[in-house]
């Protein structure tokens, strides 16, 4: 099978870094095809948003795992830097 390569899957160990905290993970689609089940979760982090796709076996074990989009958030403005909004 022939998959494009995306941004996502070349991210480094330091650009994940840069994701900053986990905040959640929501699955947004599930479907079976060709008796693989695929789960496609929306994954929230300080600084993106990531859409993750887990592909399992009928065994239950994951067999396939393809990021396929991420979202860098944009930076706050110097003026929402401090709690509160006061300088």
């Amino acid at each position: 099978m022939f998959e494009l390569t995306t941004e996502v899957d070349r991210l480094t160990q330091q650009d994940l870094q840069r994701l900053g905290e986990f905040r959640s993970m929501t699955l947004v689609e599930r479907w079976e095809a060709g008796g693989l089940r695929h789960y496609r979760y929306k994954i929230v982090c300080d600084n993106a948003v990531l859409l993750q796709r887990f592909i399992l076996s009928e065994r239950d074990k994951i067999v396939g795992l393809k990021s396929e989009d991420l979202v860098w958030k944009p930076a706050l403005p110097k003026s929402h830097s401090c709690p509160g909004g006061k300088e």
